[in-house]
């Protein structure tokens, strides 16, 4: 069963009565009521602490409630799974720590005098100790556990669930997809199903899971990166219609696992923090109750894409889960973050262009006369000084002065004669 009612149009004058609808095995459930909405429409539920913050949301239940699940607060899997659970069933999830339940939730259950509680978790998570004393607030006591999260979420979905049309898929490495369905899950009468989102397929069990409960078609959680592709074709080829809800980060994503709500008119949009998991939780079980949308937000400030989405809906109150520290006051007013600042662009870097290192003309091979006034044959050319005229001159074999010629210098060709300085005869 879900919760339902009509909201009062003197909002600012009295109480709000959420009604929830009876379930088919009760005559009667108590309603649930929230306090005078603002004039800003913002409720803020927030405790001293995780275990608080869940008391102040089942505070908002009656006395004499069918049931009230018990999660830990130290890890989210159970806890996601059982806020859909409890959703469907029509009550609060409160949450405890392994060894010692917290006083403020055993004052709580003492208010709230349920009919049953389910503890969800094994003895791992909920200790013995635990599940003993919780015998003393109520005569039916469950433990509804499985050997791993995905095991747990499925026998949530068994105890909790008849015949459902439609499931959500989510994750349960990590929360916030699985939170922002439960919402979207309780506006359909939907059971979330915690998978490992990085299997190549789906389970065996949770196929059969998906087909004992009539599912035909299967709302996917988040991206690839999130539910791999492997396991959305798992569940097509199972017969389940896959309907993947992604964006870009968990904020997006948040939108478009809600994006059936957008423009419609709701009891209430719920904003939970899109960085820790605690104080969403069960924020995310009244929201499933009241199949009403859940978004995400970042501390100080949400997406655009979140304000549009909530301000599209037609909802007169707006809860807030968490305290300022993790949803500040601008942000459950809709403060749009602002955009990142674009990294400046680099300079570019111009490399010099490298000044062309002159080839160095090579020094002109030269050598030393013989003793007796001659060049060898490998240098055969004579350069002769003249110093008192300046000048330097040249004589190749065979030429008039040739063989009158003393050398100061010996070549291999006049070419490199030349370099050294010295010029042809003139005849």
């Amino acid at each position: 069963m879900r919760l339902r009612s009509a909201i009062s149009s003197a909002l600012a004058a009295a109480l709000v009565g959420l009604a929830l609808a009876p379930a088919a095995s009760a005559a009667t459930v108590p309603p649930v009521t929230i306090p005078e909405i603002p004039a800003n429409g913002i409720i803020r539920l927030a405790g001293d602490d995780r275990y608080q913050t869940a008391v102040d949301a089942s505070q908002l239940f009656a006395p004499g409630i069918s049931v009230v699940f018990v999660a830990s607060g130290q890890d989210f899997p159970d806890a996601l799974s059982a806020a859909a659970a409890a959703a469907h069933l029509g009550g609060p999830l409160l949450l405890t720590k392994k060894d010692e339940l917290p006083e403020v939730v055993g004052t709580e259950l003492d208010r709230l005098q349920p009919q049953s509680i389910v503890v969800v978790g094994g003895e791992g998570v909920i200790g013995a100790d635990v599940f003993d004393l919780l015998k003393t607030y109520s005569d039916k006591v469950d433990r509804v556990a499985g050997g791993t999260r995905y095991d747990t979420s499925l026998a949530l979905v068994d105890f909790a669930f008849g015949d459902a049309e439609n499931a959500y898929v989510a994750s349960g490495k990590t929360f916030p997809d699985a939170l922002a369905a439960t919402g979207a899950a309780g506006a359909l009468g939907a059971p979330v199903l915690l998978v490992d989102g990085t299997a190549a397929a789906p389970t065996d069990a949770a196929v059969a899971a998906l087909k004992r409960h009539g599912v035909k078609k299967t709302y996917i959680a988040g991206g690839t990166g999130t539910v791999t592709a492997g396991i959305e074709d798992g569940l097509a080829a199972a017969g389940f219609t896959p309907d993947r809800r992604g964006g870009a980060d968990r904020y997006a994503t948040a939108v478009e696992v809600n994006r059936d709500a957008q423009g419609k008119p709701a009891l209430a949009v719920f904003l939970a923090a899109g960085s820790t998991f605690p104080d969403a939780l069960a924020g995310a079980a009244i929201a499933g109750g009241l199949g009403a949308p859940l978004y995400l937000s970042r501390t100080d400030c949400v997406t655009e894409g979140t304000a549009a989405a909530v301000t599209s809906i037609a909802a007169p109150a707006r809860v807030v889960m968490g305290g300022e520290g993790t949803i500040s006051d601008a942000a459950a007013n809709l403060t749009v973050c602002a955009p990142p600042t674009p990294a400046p662009t680099p300079t570019p870097t111009v490399t010099p262009t490298p000044t062309p290192t002159a080839t160095p003309t090579p020094a002109p091979t030269v050598v030393a006369p013989t003793t007796d006034g001659m060049c060898p044959d490998s240098h055969p050319i004579k350069g002769n000084i003249n110093e008192s005229r300046g000048t330097k001159i040249y004589h190749v074999p065979g030429s008039n002065s040739y063989s009158q010629t003393i050398p100061e210098e010996c070549f291999s060709s006049a070419a490199e004669a030349e370099k050294a300085g010295y010029r042809a005869p003139l005849n």
